[in-house]
């Protein structure tokens, strides 16, 4: 498959792309997961809705390795993602779109980059900061005292409302 696509003909045909690339070939996750090997899945379905405007449903799947921000071990993540965008084709209908919807500005030959369009759905799936699911403090205990003496030392918001309630 081609890696360039005609949102407008797909659209008229109502067409559903379905593929994985793998994951080497996608720079910018390898930046964010260098560890990662598998697939990254797609599943695009193209429609033009009552007023003729192009619409796309993005679903999105990989299995990553991030770096945990509080204990800084890497662990594996599940991205999965679902988006409804509408594909625009100037600066000006982007303004137009309806707040419910991103707008996905095509090229200037009103082309996608499948691709690009994978990629920027997996990392805009992405947390901003990492952590394990289960607690991993005992990691940074040992790994990195300075973090835990930092946050033993800072003010807690509700500490003088625990005191009150203790006191009564």
């Amino acid at each position: 498959m081609s890696d360039c696509l005609d949102p407008a003909r797909l659209a008229t045909q109502g067409a559903r792309l379905e593929g994985e690339f793998p994951v080497g070939v996608l720079a910018r996750i390898q930046d964010v997961s260098p560890e990662a090997s598998g697939p990254v899945r797609y599943d695009l379905r193209f429609m033009r809705d009552p007023a003729g405007a192009i619409r796309l449903e993005v679903r999105v799947a990989a299995q990553l390795q991030l770096r945990c921000e509080r204990c800084l071990e890497p662990m594996p993540w599940d991205v999965r993602s679902e988006t409804v965008v509408a594909v625009v084709f100037s600066d000006d209908q982007a303004r137009e779109v309806a707040g419910d919807l991103e707008p996905l500005v095509a090229d200037a030959e009103g082309r996608l980059s499948l691709r690009a369009l994978v990629e920027d759905e997996i990392l805009m799936a992405l947390p901003l900061a990492p952590v394990h699911e289960h607690p991993c403090g005992r990691q940074v205990q040992e790994h990195h005292p300075e973090m835990v003496a930092a946050e033993a030392a800072e003010d807690h918001p509700f500490a003088a409302l625990a005191a009150l309630k203790k006191s009564y």
